[in-house]
């Protein structure tokens, strides 16, 4: 059974939406795109409607503010669930079915000709029904909901006959008696007379008792929004924590998945942990427990998860793989960074809870506060729990986009006041024009970075390729971006959704051969060069590398000089100088190393001094500095990879 569309008549803003629910490119993951104000909140608001009557704590649920100015009295209101049904569901024994019937078996000794006759009139569709009703005389409704079934076949009169004590009923399906038209033949007369022919509206109302209960509690809908609810500011008492652990959710979950899911069990736990060695033990223990289950909803995920008991007090701290730091306090992260973490808890919260259902997740606008790089390792890992569950988001951004897959989009945009939902033709690239202008107002990628773009390792390597290339660059209006080591890899991956065609250059050395390696793992088609695929002159060479050694070794003394006079170092008689088949960054850590002492006493970090020292060179720079070699192989490839006439360039 699987949830196939949601349909939203006169919701709020909505006139009418239809959201086909599939799996595309092996992903249940469905995009809402549009401009602020187009109505994608309203839609996401209608859906959540679901569970807010799951979560009622009455009888009825009333509910206030959707109508639109221009409904009238006599328009339906109303959100539909439309879940496929498939013929196997009859016999899987974790669906609905199959339960249902064994009781009835058990409870009323009755025989399978139920089961034969949902087999045999099967259902196609089972429709969840939210209506809204208004209630008089205010702004307020009442909502209700029902389950309707589209049988696959028709024209059931005279084939199965019921005991006429069936009215509907739960308790009256479990004891009624079905029979076929062949069992029905051999009874008397006066038997006859107790039973009634079993129509379609009998068969379908059958499907609807099995499923009403089932629709309702093993397809929640969760809709997410932005919290801290998990961020932890401070240091926590133990003391505080086991005389308050509701108030801490984030540290209550921790311990709940090494089993200690009570108080009591908790407070158990923290009594044992008077010895050194054993504190040391359980830190460790719970640090790898929680990194696990991150890591089992986020596969790509580089988070490590670290719990410290120091001092009578609980200290959560997060450290990223690729980050050569010590563990950050969650307080100290960006807020972008907060958001991905309270998600991620968020949805590890609900899946424990949820386990053995398929929950539709709802995200409003998950790219807020975040960084371009963050939005796409975000948009991985929704896209990712979008395998196993059903997800529908809602977006602005244009990094929140698959390319690769057109028909997982919906536009959302406003005419006349009415929201209106349509899906992309398969005729449209979801960058085009089209859906750009409609949904974010321009074409973002065309107007912000152009259409020929070359994604460089760092900052002074933007700087000096762009030197190289000025010649050509006078009427074609390359884009330059620069990635800052390792980032060049995610900036790849976010460009990769963008463009086809685009180059990447890195340095040749170790981490610039990593940087090359992971971005051809994650798309072989990538344009990516070393330095030295371009233009050899030493192995593992840096940009800095192409420059000739007497303007390097002259430069570095002359800024140098500058910074140790700023930060009144004395130099002494070390000269910065490069050796026979010695690279730029050897003969620079080379030439530091001899002021490592003076660099710690004055709390200078050595990554300072090295960017100072790049950022100098690649400003200070022209092209009769740099070979001549590297400066022509550079351009013939950019000529030839973007198709540049040679006619609208000053180079020769």
């Amino acid at each position: 059974m699987e949830l196939a569309k949601i349909a939203i008549r006169n919701y709020k803003s909505i006139e009418f939406a239809e959201i086909q629910i599939e799996n595309i490119g092996n992903s249940y993951l469905k995009i809402l795109l549009g401009k602020n104000e187009s109505g994608k909140s309203n839609i996401l608001d209608a859906i959540d409607i679901k569970q807010k009557y799951s979560n009622r704590t009455s009888e009825k649920l009333i509910v206030d503010n959707i109508r639109r100015q221009d409904l009238r009295d006599s328009d339906e209101i109303y959100v539909e669930f439309y879940f496929r049904i498939d013929i196997a569901d009859i016999d899987d024994k974790k669906g609905c079915y199959y339960p249902f019937i064994v009781d009835r078996v058990r409870e009323y000794g009755k025989g399978d000709n139920l089961k034969a006759i949902l087999k045999e009139y099967s259902a196609e569709f089972a429709i969840e029904k939210y209506e809204f009703s208004r209630i008089a005389n205010s702004n307020n409704y009442n909502v209700s909901r029902t389950v309707l079934v589209k049988l696959n076949k028709s024209e059931a009169r005279g084939n199965y006959f019921k005991s006429s004590s069936f009215s509907g009923s739960t308790n009256d399906l479990f004891k009624t008696t079905f029979i076929t038209n062949l069992e029905y033949n051999k009874l008397n007369e006066n038997l006859k007379k107790s039973l009634s022919i079993l129509q379609d509206n009998d068969i379908a109302f059958i499907h609807s008792i099995v499923l009403n209960e089932h629709l309702l509690k093993n397809f929640p809908v969760f809709l997410w929004t932005a919290n801290n609810r998990y961020i932890i500011n401070n240091p926590v008492p133990v003391e505080d924590f086991l005389n308050r652990i509701d108030s801490y959710p984030l540290l209550k979950f921790v311990f709940s998945e090494d089993k200690f899911d009570s108080e009591g069990k908790i407070k158990e736990k923290f009594s044992t942990l008077n010895l050194s060695n054993e504190r040391v033990s359980y830190e460790k223990h719970l640090s790898e427990i929680i990194t696990k289950r991150i890591k089992g909803i986020w596969k790509d995920s580089n988070i490590n998860f670290n719990v410290r008991l120091e001092n009578n007090e609980i200290i959560t701290t997060i450290k990223e793989d690729n980050n050569e730091q010590l563990f950050i306090d969650l307080k100290d992260r960006s807020s972008g960074f907060k958001q991905i973490i309270t998600l991620l808890f968020d949805l590890l919260f609900y899946i424990k809870d949820e386990k053995d259902k398929k929950p539709l997740l709802l995200i409003d606008e998950p790219e807020n506060h975040l960084h371009p790089s963050a939005i796409k390792e975000l948009f991985d890992f929704i896209l990712n729990f979008g395998i196993q569950n059903y997800v529908i988001i809602s977006t602005h951004s244009p990094f929140f986009l698959d390319k690769q897959n057109t028909s997982r989009h919906n536009v959302v945009k406003k005419e006349n006041g009415h929201t209106i939902v349509s899906s992309i033709d398969e005729n449209h690239f979801v960058l085009d024009d089209y859906v750009t202008n409609t949904c974010f107002g321009f074409n973002i990628w065309n107007e912000l970075l152009g259409t020929k773009i070359i994604l460089v390792e760092g900052s002074s390597d933007k700087v000096i390729i762009s030197k190289l290339i000025d010649d050509i660059n006078i009427h074609n209006d390359i884009r330059i971006l620069g990635g800052k080591g390792a980032n060049v890899v995610r900036f790849a991956r976010i460009i990769r959704q963008i463009h086809n065609n685009f180059i990447v250059i890195v340095d040749s050395d170790k981490d610039g051969q990593r940087y090359k390696k992971q971005i051809k793992e994650y798309d072989s088609s990538i344009h990516c060069y070393a330095l030295n695929d371009i233009y050899e002159v030493i192995k593992d060479c840096t940009i800095e590398d192409w420059i000739n050694n007497d303007f390097i070794i002259k430069e570095i003394n002359n800024k140098f000089d500058e910074i140790m006079d700023k930060f009144g170092i004395p130099k002494g008689e070390n000269v910065f100088s490069i050796k026979d088949n010695e690279n730029f960054t050897i003969a620079l850590s080379r030439f530091l190393n001899n002021y490592s002492s003076e660099f710690d006493e004055k709390k200078i970090s050595r990554d300072f001094i090295i960017d100072s020292l790049k950022e100098h060179i690649s400003q200070s720079v022209k092209n009769e500095d740099i070979n001549s070699e590297s400066i022509k192989n550079l351009n013939d490839l950019i000529i030839d990879f973007f198709k540049i006439s040679i006619n609208s360039t000053n180079f020769e």
